[in-house]
């Protein structure tokens, strides 16, 4: 009887034991895997990056090549475009559009300058924030309008631009002087055709001595009629750029003929 209960607690015994032995292997053989698991992610992750190294090591050169040929284009392009605009030309005519400030807006305040060039072509054409508080817009004249000043530029980076176009050429005018004293711009007087001084045009009116209108030019040399209402800094540059070309040889044969006169004035 106690040989028989022993032999069924070794059967028991060595039963569990079985199943303990199983269950530390099974317990192991996850942990190796798991770990295994863990270990061929990383490896995994590791080949990866190396394949992506050498592909962007191997990229640079291409990408570079073709970045430099899109900025090769870009900068061609940009080249092609300021080539067909308009020229800065050996004479170029110039007009402003003024606003009234102080008391009663009496005072002259640049609010527009356009420039053209020879072929009449538009060089320059901007809108500029008055330095002062606007007390006249002069709508009716100025055709200028609170809204135009709201995307105008500095004055200063007016007059900068300005005085850079203008550099060594001939400055066509209508009573310029208006407008580079509103510029804070002086010019060599040698490089100034002003329409409203010149004395063979002024021959050509009734009344010589009174310095005539552009609007009057306009309509007596070229047959146009201009300034009906609101002033067009670029049509009035226009036109005194016409005239000045009708009128072209005999004004700078003049010009070559008094070159003391000149020199005088600009010694003023």
């Amino acid at each position: 009887m106690f040989l028989k209960g022993f032999v069924s607690f070794l059967n028991c015994f060595f039963s569990n034991l079985s199943k303990f032995i199983c269950y530390l292997f099974n317990l192991k053989m996850s942990t190796n895997w798991a770990e295994l698991r863990k270990e061929l992610k990383e490896v995994r992750k590791e080949v990866v990056h190396k394949q992506n190294s050498k592909k962007r090591k191997g990229m640079p050169g291409e990408a570079n090549k073709w970045k430099k040929a899109r900025q090769e284009i870009d900068k061609s392009v940009k080249e092609e475009n300021s080539s067909n605009g308009p020229a800065i030309t050996k004479v170029l005519a110039l007009d402003c559009e003024y606003v009234g400030v102080g008391i009663g807006g009496t005072e002259n305040m640049l609010a527009r300058v356009s420039i053209v060039n020879v072929d009449g072509e538009t060089v320059y054409d901007e809108y500029v924030l008055p330095t002062e508080k606007v007390t006249d817009y002069r709508v009716h004249v100025s055709g200028i309008r609170p809204g135009h000043l709201l995307r105008g530029i500095p004055f200063t980076q007016a007059q900068t631009e300005v005085r850079k176009i203008l550099s060594d050429n001939i400055v066509v005018g209508h009573s310029i002087q208006h407008d580079f004293q509103v510029l804070g711009l002086t010019h060599p007087p040698k490089l100034i055709r002003d329409t409203a001084k010149f004395k063979l045009l002024r021959e050509t009116l009734d009344n010589p001595k009174k310095t005539p209108s552009l609007k009057l030019l306009a309509h007596h040399l070229l047959g146009v009629q201009i300034q009906q209402g609101e002033h067009d800094s670029v049509m009035d540059a226009k036109i005194a750029l016409r005239i000045y070309l009708q009128y072209q040889n005999n004004w700078e044969k003049k010009n070559s003929k008094n070159p003391s006169k000149t020199k005088k004035k600009k010694s003023k």
